[in-house]
Order: structure tokens, then sequence, then C-alpha cells
């Protein structure tokens, strides 16, 4: 895959990826879909998430507790999270209290981080 920007928006109008034309602003841009042949991940590369220490299995109850967690300290200060970060500050968090963090101690390391 090509690394800079032109590149691969070269590469995608040569193989004709699907696209969709979004407004917003600034005018009108391309977002396209990135093809299954890219999207596959060789096997040689492939690491079993148990291999790393990453769990298998998601807690619905942790997750949501960080989610409403980052919400309302987002909101009470005020602030955006754009949501490519937003994902990295999520997985980050409930890493933590999958981990045995505490509520207390996730909000206080929230607030260190947007002190």
């Amino acid at each position: 895959m090509p690394t800079s920007k032109p590149a691969i928006i070269a590469r995608a109008e040569r193989e004709q990826w699907y696209h969709e034309v979004v407004t917003g602003r600034g005018g009108e841009r391309r977002v396209y879909r990135l093809p299954e042949q890219y999207l596959a991940e060789p096997a040689a590369c492939r690491v079993p998430a148990a291999a790393e220490g990453i769990p298998t299995t998601l807690d619905l109850g942790k997750l949501q507790l960080v989610e409403s967690v980052l919400d309302r300290m987002l909101q009470e200060r005020g602030l955006v999270l754009h949501s490519d970060r937003r994902g990295m500050v999520v997985a980050f968090l409930y890493d933590y209290v999958a981990r045995g963090g505490s509520y207390d101690t996730m909000t206080q390391a929230l607030d260190a981080l947007v002190a």
C-alpha cells in the first residue's frame, strides 16, 4: 500500500474503489472503502490475542462504565474528543478497568489527563 495521501487516492481511482461523496466543512470530499484484499491480514502476521494478554471477551458492564465516566468528564469540562482518539482512550481505560482498576482511580487518571 502507498503511504502518502496522493498515492492512496491515485490507487483508489485507478482500481475504482467504492466511495461516497460527503459534504462538510470545506466542501465535498470522497470517502473510500478499502477493498477486502487490503484488509486481509497475512497469517504470518497474526498473533493470537491470548498470547499477548489481550482479553478475548468483552465485559459490557465495564465498557459502559468507561463510556459513561468519559462522557460525563468531557461534558463537565466542555471538551470534545475526536472519534479516532476516543477509541484509543476508551480502549486504554477499558484495559485499565479490566486489569482491576477502580472507578475512583480511573476518574483520578482522567482528571490528571485533562487538567
